[in-house]
């Protein structure tokens, strides 16, 4: 089953500081990206070029995400607001990769898949 065709038109994106965020998904073909409050959430955690975020299905149009800065480290999200600092928190630096399983996985829209 693929996430994609389970997504509504609006998601939740939840952050380790409590903070839940209402953000638009269009879905044109195989294609899905964010939209219609997408550019607030990246602002307001001053996600920039080369920053990697994990996003972890929670069902129900819901994900958790974490947000990873340049040094691969996850960011602080108290003092990550526009023109404050950035800071770094290590305390769970690898952790979200920890709670990931084996079966877990990523799928990138738009690819095909191969068969075995």
């Amino acid at each position: 089953m693929k996430v994609r065709d389970d997504l509504s038109p609006v998601v939740t994106l939840s952050v380790p500081d409590g903070h839940v965020w209402q953000v638009g998904l269009k879905k044109v073909d195989n294609s899905a990206w964010f939209h219609n409050g997408w550019q607030d959430f990246v602002e307001h955690y001053s996600i920039r070029v080369g920053y990697f975020l994990v996003f972890r299905y929670e069902g129900n149009s819901s994900f958790f995400v974490h947000i990873f800065n340049l040094a691969n480290s996850e960011v602080n999200y108290q003092n990550n607001t526009p023109g404050g600092p950035q800071g770094i928190s290590y305390a769970s630096h690898y952790r979200v990769f920890e709670e990931m399983e084996d079966d877990d996985f990523a799928e990138i829209l738009g690819s095909t898949p191969t068969t075995e």
